[in-house]
């Protein structure tokens, strides 16, 4: 099937199900009487929707026909300024000028940060009378990438400029408040990027020509500078620290290329900022139960080697799924890493055609785990794990973290390609040669085939490439001398059939092969190893070998005087520890609510509806409507007898009465939509069983008040429902299933459980080579917008689609939609993916289902929703339950509020509106020699243009470098989910650490006590002495227990916020980690003096640890 044929069957089923729903609302039991959600084709027309701007859309598409990208939002700005699009003030011109301008910068256009991350933007005085530009930046902006946190500042200046506005002249406590409040707000929970000097602030605070401000994001205030005249808040504003911290300063070279790229003048003092990145530190985190695996400085972790799988790419690397289980399931598939290059972190996939780990068993054996087989046998002897195996990683990853190249270690397909090189090199006198011709291009397609030794040989010597790594392993880490002792011992080997037989005269053989992870065996005074892997040293052993550079690594030595050149295996090694584990499950709110319906503190602390209504009614805060047609008070927005439209009645605090207009026509105060008012809970639930002809659950759950602006309430037989499935929702009345994002370009039917008559039903016909599809092992490219779900995934969201069948058949009284039983049944449906930075989803459909933890979807269909695979989570909504159950009603009033909600739906993803990330992404089947030339000088990735193809918009098919039998072959749940208790995850975590020959054992114990163990312990005695009391009714909290000891409100118990215990399991643990090694005094000390501290509520009885002082001993 065409792209083109498969966007017009996506199109179909999604009105198919619009239209469903739209039907169904029209029945009135919602805000609004049909789907809320703007439907968008592209971004251009999501920005005109969402800014309110007639004409927007075919201004954009025709400036992005005759200007450069970088140049179209600043003509986008300039256009508002000016009126193009209709007459505005000139503050609220500004604003949308900026807003529309950073949405041009971020397709598809619906990242929040444009439209929720600035709050306002105003024109102020300066002290001299002058007038400038003040931009209020709030939370949402964070999510913006560096280049629009740069740019927004930018196109501030611009418009400035065309408002012809002075300068921003900030006074020396205005800078000084800055400092004050980044500062105060590092030592909270915040982290910045980038560390700061506060005369770097200081430099940028007196040279920007706008005032970067911000509504108030944290309860902590400033101490020092307050109450000044022009910043309207004590509190720390973190939208705008976040922007001078990490978008400008951090940025600053990004910054500086764009403003040079732009020729802006105004700009020059940016290019003295200098900055410190923090990245080093987050490496140094180790935390319980979240191993350090592989280290850059040590040899024996996770190798680097280039290239990508059908299941990598985008800031998801490869591992062998071998390596997974030896590390005992710590890492699975989509478990995030974090590493120290190209970027910060990524996700894990299985790819078994890179090299898997070798291991010590307890009888000193050496083993290449390369299959389950091979792991059974040795897993419960594993005394040491050598090397931990190849990470598989993108070029188009060192293209987009601008990484230097790495000087990796020899493979399969390097050698092939500069035998390639070579043999286009010598072209016509490659006939001249006794090697036949179409056997090395065999190689050269698949550098893994079988080749014996001495053919590798003879192709290495006449044709001066280098021998086939498959015959040595990491020599390099022999000495010379090391290396004549081991072909010594060879020359008295005995060859049986495929086994050499090694005699071991002294221990120093078997530490030498340990060295080189030498796969062997032990066996009575013999080593034992394939005859394979003996080969060099066979041929050695039978050369007269110089005494003389046998200083040098093993390698050097022997390129010193053979006839034929050796590259080294061992090559860059990548620093990497667990991250988050991969995640897939239902997303809840705290605490989980069935509906959004508020009870206050009726329904005590899990606010529980059915508890609520034994008292008949309830007093709750709920909005004011009225039905003039029926003369009837209520809070929906339409009438519950006639489903005519309501109108609001604003209530006047000051004079206790209501009118139809916000200004009250009594007094003239000012009224809110909303009221404390008594409702018969009772009553309303008994109406509802009858209606439903459903019995209610003892279990309800509510909300305690609503938040957004209006208080309107969700109808309550949404939330009998949703119970009766066991299912919760989010904020805007959507059920989410979370779950981790993992690319992928092509699959396997057997990897997804498809049936193949149903894969061609959906349009899968032909393989990647164009066959007829007939095979459930053949590998088909996906479709851009087709994903594959965890089977969790799969049954959760059966149950949402039968409660939507329910839905639509008891209350909106229309057909069901669904009709499906098992999850096998949603195959070919529609679904929503949305990211929690955005508000704006993208439609995908359902293939089939893994039992991983991840989505698996193609990294165009990613990219839409602004993401890459680096270990974050996005949600995955069913189509109907966001067209009939959002609406914008419901959300939170507070900046952010629109964030992660389905605002914008984009039935069809455009490849030319996505993130550009994936378009760093190589399109290749094979790099050429230059690349790894390239990489072995440590060139720039600026300079592999030149050498590889990238992933272009008009390809939806990528290419792959490397194979995998299957994406789901490796761990499916890592252990730290499932482990259990903290002291079981410490306990293997240790056990891990100390098998691991890339990691030292005593820098991770100490790393643990100072980045977890001590800071969580002093932290928690801090907490447990400033704690707050809660009552266990209604959930209010006290500073102080009441005199009374119950809760004033409600009269409930009280109980504390910390418990001593959860202060002793930090304490007992990070005692027992002090055990471990001989560690610097400064971490008994430390130790010693926080159980002092804690000594003073807590005392030692019968020499067991830390009980709980009772009152009477003090007495």
């Amino acid at each position: 099937m065409r792209l083109e044929e498969y966007n017009q069957l996506l199109q179909e089923k999604f009105w198919q199900a619009y239209n469903h729903a739209a039907r169904a609302k029209e029945n009135g039991y919602d805000p609004e009487k049909k789907p809320e959600s703007i439907i968008s084709f592209s971004q251009a027309e999501t920005i005109e929707k969402l800014l309110g701007l007639k004409g927007f859309k075919d201004r954009f598409e025709e400036l992005k026909k005759t200007l450069p990208p970088l140049e179209v939002p600043f003509k986008i700005a300039e256009d508002i300024i000016l009126g193009r699009f209709g007459y505005f003030p000139e503050e609220k011109a500004a604003e949308l000028a900026l807003k529309a301008a950073l949405a041009s910068l971020t397709p598809p256009g619906t990242t929040a940060a444009p439209i929720e991350g600035i709050e306002k933007v105003l024109i102020k005085k300066n002290s001299d009378n002058t007038r400038y530009l003040a931009v209020y930046f709030s939370g949402p902006m964070r999510s913006a990438g560096g280049t629009e946190q740069a740019l927004s500042i930018i196109l501030a200046d611009f418009i400035r400029r065309i408002l012809k506005l002075d300068r921003y002249k900030p006074t020396q406590e205005e800078v000084a408040r800055y400092i004050e409040e980044l500062r105060l707000y590092e030592r909270g929970k915040n982290r910045f990027q980038y560390k700061v000097a506060k005369d770097q602030i200081a430099e940028v605070i007196e040279n920007l020509p706008i005032e970067i401000t911000g509504p108030p994001s944290e309860d902590a205030e400033v101490v020092i500078y307050r109450d000044l005249p022009r910043v309207e808040t004590n509190r720390l504003r973190g939208g705008a620290l976040r922007i001078i911290n990490d978008g400008i300063i951090g940025r600053v070279k990004k910054f500086e290329s764009i403003i040079n790229k732009l020729n802006i003048s105004g700009w020059s003092w940016i290019s003295k900022i200098e900055v410190e990145s923090t990245k080093s530190e987050y490496l140094k985190e180790v935390l319980i139960g979240r191993p350090f695996f592989s280290s850059s400085e040590a040899f024996g972790g996770f190798r680097i080697r280039y290239g990508r799988a059908r299941n990598t790419g985008l800031m998801a690397v490869g591992i062998h799924p071998m390596s997974m289980k030896v590390l005992q399931g710590f890492l699975s598939i989509g478990s995030q890493l974090r590493i120290d290059r190209p970027g910060k972190s990524a996700i894990v996939m299985p790819v078994d055609s890179i090299m898997p780990p070798i291991v010590k068993t307890n009888d000193g054996s050496i083993h290449l785990v390369n299959s389950d087989e091979k792991l059974r046998k040795v897993q419960d002897n594993i005394s040491r794990i050598l090397f931990l195996g190849d990470i598989l990683i993108s070029l188009g990853d060192y293209i987009e973290g601008n990484s230097p190249l790495d000087r990796t270690g020899y493979t399969e397909e390097q050698w092939a390609a500069e035998l390639e090189a070579v043999l286009r090199e010598k072209g016509e006198s490659i006939k001249n040669l006794p090697l036949d011709e179409a056997f090395l291009k065999r190689l050269i397609e698949d550098p893994f085939s079988q080749i014996d030794f001495g053919t590798a040989l003879q192709i290495s010597i006449a044709l001066e490439v280098p021998l086939h790594p498959r015959f040595y392993f990491f020599l390099e880490n022999l000495r010379g001398q090391e290396l004549l002792h081991v072909v010594k011992c060879f020359r008295e080997a005995k060859v049986e059939g495929e086994i050499v037989n090694v005699p071991m005269k002294d221990a120093s053989l078997a530490e030498e092969f340990e060295k080189m992870c030498l796969p062997s065996q032990r066996g009575d005074g013999v080593i034992k190893v394939e005859k394979t892997h003996a080969e060099l040293f066979l041929y050695l052993s039978k050369m007269l070998m110089p005494k003389t550079d046998l200083d040098k690594n093993a390698i050097e030595y022997l390129n010193g005087f053979l006839n034929f050149r050796i590259k080294p295996k061992g090559g860059a090694f990548i620093s990497a520890r667990l991250g988050r584990p991969e995640a897939a499950k239902l997303r809840e709110m705290d605490p989980p609510s069935h509906v959004l319906f508020p009870v206050g503190l009726e329904g005590g602390p899990k606010r529980n509806i059915v508890a609520a209504a034994s008292r008949k009614n309830i007093i709750v805060n709920i909005c004011n409507r009225y039905c003039e047609r029926c003369d009837l008070h209520t809070f929906y927005f339409h009438c519950p007898q006639c489903k005519s439209p309501t109108i609001a009645t604003y209530y006047c605090a000051r004079c206790n009465s209501y009118s139809k207009s916000e200004k009250c026509e009594k007094c003239g105060g000012e009224g809110v939509p909303y009221h404390a008012k008594s409702i018969p809970l009772e009553k309303i639930l008994s109406d509802i069983e009858k209606k439903l002809g459903i019995k209610i659950d003892a279990e309800l759950k509510g909300v305690k008040s609503l938040m957004n602006e209006n208080r309107v309430p969700e109808p309550l037989e949404k939330g009998v429902l949703r119970a009766k499935y066991n299912l919760t929702i989010y904020k805007d009345g959507t059920i989410r299933f979370d779950a981790t994002n993992a690319p992928l370009t092509a699959f396997k039917p057997r990897e997804i459980g498809t049936p193949l008559n149903v894969l061609r039903e959906l349009g899968y016909d032909i393989d990647v080579e164009g066959n007829p599809l007939v095979s459930e092992d053949q590998l088909l490219y996906l479709y851009p917008q087709d994903i594959i779900l965890p089977q969790e995934m799969g049954d959760t969201l059966v149950r949402i689609a039968n409660f939507i069948d329910d839905e639509l058949r008891l209350l909106y009284g229309v057909e069901p939609f669904y009709n499906v039983k098992s999850r096998e049944d949603l195959i070919g449906h529609l679904v929503l993916g949305i990211s929690p930075h955005t508000l704006g989803a993208i439609v995908g459909r359902i293939i089939g289902y893994t039992n991983s933890q991840v989505v698996f979807a193609h990294p165009f269909w990613h990219q839409a929703k602004r993401r890459d695979c680096d270990g974050d989570g996005d949600s995955i909504i069913l189509l109907l339950d966001a067209l009939l159950n959002f609406s914008k009603h419901y959300v939170p009033e507070t900046a952010g509020g629109l964030m992660d909600t389905p605002l914008i739906i984009m039935p069809i993803l455009k490849p030319d509106e996505i993130d550009d990330q994936v378009y760093n992404m190589e399109d290749v089947k094979k790099y050429s020699a230059d690349v790894y030339s390239l990489a072995w000088q440590g060139a720039k990735p600026k300079e592999l243009e030149n050498c590889i193809n990238l992933v272009k918009s008009s390809n939806a098919n990528i290419a792959w470098t490397h194979n995998t039998s299957s994406i789901v072959d490796g761990v499916s749940k890592n252990v730290y989910s499932t482990i259990g208790s903290i002291d079981k995850k410490l306990k293997l975590q240790l056990e891990i650490t100390a098998v691991l020959a890339g990691v030292n054992e005593k820098d991770f114990i100490e790393n643990l006590l100072n980045s977890h163990l001590l800071k969580d312990i002093s932290g928690n005695i801090r907490t447990f002495f400033t704690q707050k009391f809660r009552c266990k009714r209604c959930g209010k909290k006290f500073r102080r227990v009441p005199l009374s000891s119950k809760c004033p409100s409600c009269g409930g118990e009280l109980s504390p916020t910390v418990y001593v215990g959860g202060v002793k399991k930090y304490l007992v643990l990070g005692k027992k980690v002090l055990t471990l090694f001989s560690l610097d005094p400064y971490f008994s000390s430390n130790m010693e003096l926080l159980e002092k501290e804690l000594s003073l509520l807590i005392t030692k009885e019968d020499n067991k640890l830390l009980a709980q002082k009772r009152l009477k001993q003090y007495f």
